[in-house]
């Protein structure tokens, strides 16, 4: 990269990594450092990148107010949401067939590939290990959705507001 790198994430099957910079590219690397592709597309900081499960897809979520899914084999987007801020998260659900993602105005959108279901109003969110459920941060707030967008249950953070929500490996637990 030319810039700062704001975010890096393993391929699942840990023979690649995928980075994301403030030079607005998203590259795809092997594990000695060499350089496989440059993604280019977006024009603003990219803020989160992520594998799928299967390592087939990236997703990026970038400052420009996208998030855009990249097809790894054919080296080509394959999907753009459009936000109306800064987009700064993305997660695939355990089985790869919904993408999580969050932006800066505090719109969480849930969708499976190639649509976009309901949008809620967060501004981190987590699937669970077994895509079951579904937690939206919110000001102080923890909300847990379950994968047919019925609510679950609510939670209250004592003070301050929550920046980050992940769901433990067991999906038993999250933190904040």
């Amino acid at each position: 990269h030319e810039d700062k790198v704001f975010s890096i994430d393993f391929r699942p099957d840990s023979k690649f990594i995928v980075s994301g910079s403030e030079d607005e590219t998203v590259k795809l690397w092997d594990l000695t450092g060499k350089l496989l592709h440059t993604f280019a597309g977006h024009t603003n900081d990219v803020l989160d990148v992520r594998f799928s499960p299967d390592g087939k897809l990236i997703a990026s979520a970038s400052a420009d107010n996208t998030v855009r899914i990249w097809n790894v084999s054919l080296k080509e987007e394959y999907q753009q949401i459009r936000y109306g801020s800064k987009a700064i998260e993305v997660k695939f659900s355990p089985d790869g067939k919904t993408l999580a993602t969050a932006s800066e105005d505090k719109t969480v959108k849930l969708g499976y590939l190639k649509g976009i279901l309901p949008t809620f109003t967060g501004n981190s969110v987590s699937i669970s290990p077994g895509g079951e459920t579904i937690a939206i941060a919110n000001g102080n707030t923890i909300a847990l959705r379950q994968r047919d967008e019925s609510f679950r249950q609510s939670f209250d953070a004592e003070t301050a507001e929550i920046l980050k929500v992940i769901f433990s490996p067991t999906g038993k637990y999250f933190v904040t």
